[in-house]
């Protein structure tokens, strides 16, 4: 068992022995939750939300993607790497993997014995990604020129992704959900920009009918974000908010009250739905777009990423020229209908009955409820 994770404060001097990840950035941090288990005959990759913690694993309501990856054929392991079409995924993973500048050479199958040994990368490399029905969106700590660099990073990959694997022939305009358990020191001009290059429609030019004028926030984009009675009443009490780390300067924000929706839903549907977490206090993170109707997801995404810059990436300008900076090592996984063959619901009585779709065990409304005049967001002070 090899464990790859920062053992430091962020203001401490880096140490290779125990510590490959040094903090870049202040504000920054490593935040991306990760496995990667091989077996004789596989690699299986897991992309999660919790953190390695008792109360994290038991008591949070938290998403996992997990797939399995056979090795490549012999065909294919014997061709130079500059012969083999590699897909995105194995690109993106490795160039992930390789951000942490681990490098020590292992014996990583112990059933090899008296093979070379090899870095973590040469041995991703021998694995075949090409049946990944996810596209990777990671965060790595750094500053990503306009136009291309830009695009395998942050919110600006998932933009491509939409892009890519959606937003052909689709007019959609549904809203945006955004799930997060902390959120950072946001603008609104930032926010929109988000929204914006997310949704399918170009929102950020998007007009109303009746005012010729940029169509208003509460329109576009739902956020979901735990209440105070939320947090009291969940199988934690409200020890169960520290791990809801939101602070009052950032959760308040006039812009962003009329955005916030609750964590919880108690209606008819909910109350028999054993996925729904209504008493688990929030730590996944998940964001989609529904589709008109609201039934369908026209496309989804879980990770690590809560809804900050430092997260996803803010776009600057500076001595670097137009550029995303990210501050934050973050991993998620993004899913379409194009890449599974099919619609994307979330669970129901009757999800398992419909043809082809693709479900996605949701712990919250699909739609949901927005905050009443007497529901106030969670913070920690």
């Amino acid at each position: 068992f090899i464990r790859i994770t920062p053992r430091e404060e962020p203001s401490s001097p880096s140490n290779p022995t125990a510590n490959p990840l040094r903090y870049q950035y202040r504000y920054g941090t490593h935040h991306t939750k990760m496995f990667l288990v091989g077996f004789k005959d596989r690699l299986r990759v897991i992309i999660h939300t919790a953190n390695l913690i008792h109360v994290d694993i038991y008591k949070k309501a938290q998403g996992a993607y997990i797939q399995d990856f056979p090795y490549k054929s012999k065909q294919s392991s014997s061709r130079s790497s500059s012969e083999i079409n590699t897909c995105d995924f194995e690109k993106c993973l490795i160039g992930y993997m390789e951000s942490y500048g681990y490098k020590k050479p292992h014996d990583w199958i112990s059933s090899h014995d008296g093979l070379e040994k090899v870095t973590l990368q040469q041995q991703l490399s021998l694995y075949d990604f090409t049946a990944a029905n996810v596209v990777l969106i990671p965060s790595i700590p750094g500053y990503y020129s306009f136009p291309d660099k830009c695009k395998t990073q942050g919110y600006m990959k998932l933009k491509s992704a939409v892009e890519q694997h959606v937003a052909a022939g689709s007019q959609s305009d549904g809203q945006v959900i955004c799930q997060f358990s902390s959120i950072g020191a946001l603008s609104e001009k930032w926010l929109r920009e988000f929204v914006s290059s997310i949704s399918i429609k170009d929102v950020q030019h998007h007009e109303t009918a009746k005012t010729g004028k940029a169509a208003k926030l509460v329109d576009l984009v739902k956020l979901v974000y735990p209440t105070v009675e939320e947090i009291e009443q969940s199988i934690e009490g409200f020890a169960g908010g520290n791990s809801v780390p939101g602070k009052k300067k950032n959760v308040e924000k006039s812009f962003l009250k009329p955005l916030y929706c609750k964590w919880a839903s108690f209606d008819e549907f909910s109350v028999r739905n054993p996925l729904h977490k209504k008493k688990n206090v929030p730590h996944i993170k998940s964001y989609y777009q529904l589709k008109p109707g609201g039934s369908d997801m026209e496309w989804f995404m879980m990770g690590s990423q809560n809804l900050s810059k430092a997260a996803w990436g803010e776009i600057i300008n500076g001595k670097y020229g137009k550029c995303l900076r990210v501050l934050s090592w973050e991993l998620g996984v993004f899913v379409a209908p194009s890449l599974v063959g099919g619609r994307l619901v979330p669970f129901t009585e009757n999800s398992h009955g419909q043809e082809g779709a693709t479900i996605i065990p949701l712990p919250y409304a699909l739609n949901p409820e927005r905050y009443s005049c007497n529901d106030e967001p969670w913070t920690i002070d």
